[in-house]
């Protein structure tokens, strides 16, 4: 199986006076190039954005097959630094055996492999192909990727019945914009290009995380890709009279949403999964007549208390505070030293901690 990539050096003759690699470096700019110390004209690779996975399917009753329909990408996988990235076009139909299903799940995987013997891959070859690698019958881990290759989706085989298609492709980028499917995808191309390579107000798209509160839109805040303010959310309540201890952690039982699941229930504390500014919101109402504070506490340090509630029952005192935090930040809430309360029975409204990040 063999699709077309551009450009690689003409094998007949009428050899053009430019070579290959030359008009690679020409079309950089519509690749959108994304430059490293290591590999200046770089780009990233992968199916052009938006392709539908409906082109992927499994076709037959066993023995089973797969077809691919056609497609373009972009594909930067040689290593010679100044080689820079090829465009490739799927002009017809991919197709392909599925070995036979064995004892356990077994995920199969599709690729777009590059192989180009100008720039030395030891290849022998000039072509852009989709190759088929089954798993390991181990469960549900996918085979390691080609060496000079970018993912187009994953074949799921089960021990009987027909095998699905996971439609995970890598994603080509754009200047605005790039694509993903995990935030853990994110995370890794950022360590790939470094992320001084990355360019400013970089914007990214994550499309299929498997926690749902990750996809949506990110800006890249300097040193890390981060999400649109009001992206991380979280609420929890005390709906139940609660024993109260000066500076010891509020235990918040009632999760009302928890966009990235940060709350420690051990520690009693939040822990802020991104960078950025955050509103942290809290009240407490209390049965027993004593006079006392709440602590808004970063990383185990007092940031900002609130006046005191007066030594009356079921009085109510309530702090807000803007905070700057980095990811691995906590924000835990405390009653001031020597408190020994009770706190009154609360509702979705009342006896609340709430944590919003604004910027």
């Amino acid at each position: 199986m063999a699709g077309t990539a551009f450009a690689f050096n003409w094998s007949t003759a009428g050899d053009p006076s430019y070579t290959a690699r030359q008009l690679r470096q020409m079309m950089v700019s519509p690749f959108v190039a994304i430059g490293s110390a290591a590999r200046p004209l770089g780009a990233k690779s992968g199916i052009r954005v938006g392709t539908p996975g409906s082109i992927a399917a499994v076709v037959g009753t066993g023995p089973y097959t797969y077809a691919v329909q056609p497609f373009v990408g972009v594909i930067d996988a040689e290593s010679n630094a100044g080689a820079a990235p090829y465009t490739y076009a799927f002009a017809a139909a991919e197709t392909g055996n599925i070995n036979p299903a064995g004892g356990v799940l077994r995920v199969d995987s599709l690729d777009v492999v590059l192989s180009d013997k100008d720039e030395g891959d030891s290849s022998g070859a000039r072509t852009v192909q989709l190759v088929y690698t089954a798993g390991a019958a181990t469960g549900s881990l996918p085979p390691s990727a080609p060496a000079r290759s970018h993912r187009v989706a994953y074949i799921n085989v089960p021990t009987a019945g027909a095998p699905t298609i996971s439609w995970v492709p890598e994603w080509s980028g754009d200047p605005g914009e790039w694509t993903f499917n995990t935030y853990a995808e994110v995370q890794a191309y950022v360590t790939k290009i470094t992320a001084t390579n990355v360019p400013p107000q970089q914007q990214a798209t994550v499309l299929a995380d498997p926690t749902p509160a990750y996809n949506g839109f990110y800006s890249w805040s300097g040193s890390a890709f981060v999400p649109a303010p009001g992206a991380v959310r979280f609420k929890a309540s005390i709906l139940a009279a609660t024993a109260l201890t000066g500076l010891v952690n509020i235990p918040y039982s009632t999760i009302v949403e928890d966009t990235h699941s940060a709350w420690n229930s051990t520690n009693k504390n939040w822990v802020a999964p991104f960078a950025g500014t955050y509103m942290v919101v809290t009240d407490l109402k209390q049965s027993t007549a004593v006079a006392f504070c709440l602590k808004v506490m970063k990383n185990g340090t007092s940031e900002k208390e609130s006046g005191n509630a007066q030594a009356i029952a079921n009085s109510l005192c309530s702090v807000t505070e803007y905070l700057p935090l980095a990811a691995g930040d906590t924000i835990a809430i405390q009653p001031n030293t020597g408190v020994s309360a009770t706190a009154s029975p609360g509702t979705a409204h009342v006896n609340t901690l709430e944590i919003v990040r604004i910027a």
